[in-house]
């Protein structure tokens, strides 16, 4: 789905190639070149539509382990406004990653699993997690490969491999649904929170970054640090 597709052949055209998520080499466009591009390219109401999307995401990407009702409920208000499909099931899967490991990391603290009724994650596992809180993958291994592996890593602290872990599994998402999306809206949106990513990777290096993750774990984290900032792409000019 999308406006003007003229627009978005053009604009997805202009972009540089991401190459690979763990590639050292600096990214290939900067922040404030891409914000050029969007500037130029984007409607009014795309960029309407990019804001709603990162707005949801901000839950996700939050440092810390959010307990605010409020950005629960507004997540779950918000996720039914995203007009594509594509970038629904991509959001809601970022949500439901979130979900997941905020559960693991409780339970990896020694936690019961949190009351019926309590705003703490998103989407239609919460309960089958709660019912199922001492199984090392909550019984949705099947559902979400990946669980088994995080566990492993979170309980022994690798907290570097976990982060890679989490990244490959949003990149792979991201890259899947972008294959029936070469030249258009959803190619756009899809194209940013994979710079994103590569973006996150590339400004950690060696012992600084497992030290500064570690003290983001320690400080409630539950996902990926910052991938998707508050301050969306495309919708300022910072650089």
């Amino acid at each position: 789905m999308g406006h003007d597709p003229d627009r978005y052949v053009m604009l997805i055209s202009t972009l540089p190639h991401l190459g690979k998520l763990f590639d050292p080499a600096a990214l290939p466009i900067s922040r404030t070149r891409l914000e050029d591009l969007l500037t130029l390219h984007l409607l009014p109401e795309d960029r309407q539509r990019l804001q709603r999307i990162e707005t949801l995401l901000e839950w996700a990407a939050s440092p810390r382990e959010v307990e605010d009702t409020t950005l629960v409920t507004s997540a779950e208000t918000l996720f039914p406004q995203v007009d594509s499909a594509t970038l629904r099931r991509v959001v809601r899967d970022q949500l439901y990653l979130r979900t997941i490991v905020t559960a693991l990391r409780r339970r990896a603290r020694g936690e019961s699993p949190p009351p019926s009724g309590t705003h703490w994650g998103f989407g239609r596992w919460r309960d089958t997690i709660r019912g199922r809180w001492q199984e090392p993958t909550f019984g949705l291994g099947g559902v979400f490969p990946w669980i088994a592996e995080a566990n492993t890593l979170l309980l022994a602290k690798k907290m570097r491999l976990l982060e890679r872990l989490l990244l490959q599994t949003l990149w792979d998402r991201l890259a899947r649904e972008g294959v029936e999306h070469p030249f258009d809206f959803e190619a756009v949106v899809l194209y940013i929170l994979r710079w994103k990513l590569i973006r996150h990777w590339s400004s950690y290096s060696g012992e600084a970054a497992v030290v500064r993750f570690r003290e983001l774990v320690d400080e409630g984290l539950t996902s990926v640090p910052h991938l998707f900032e508050s301050e969306p792409i495309g919708l300022n000019t910072e650089g």
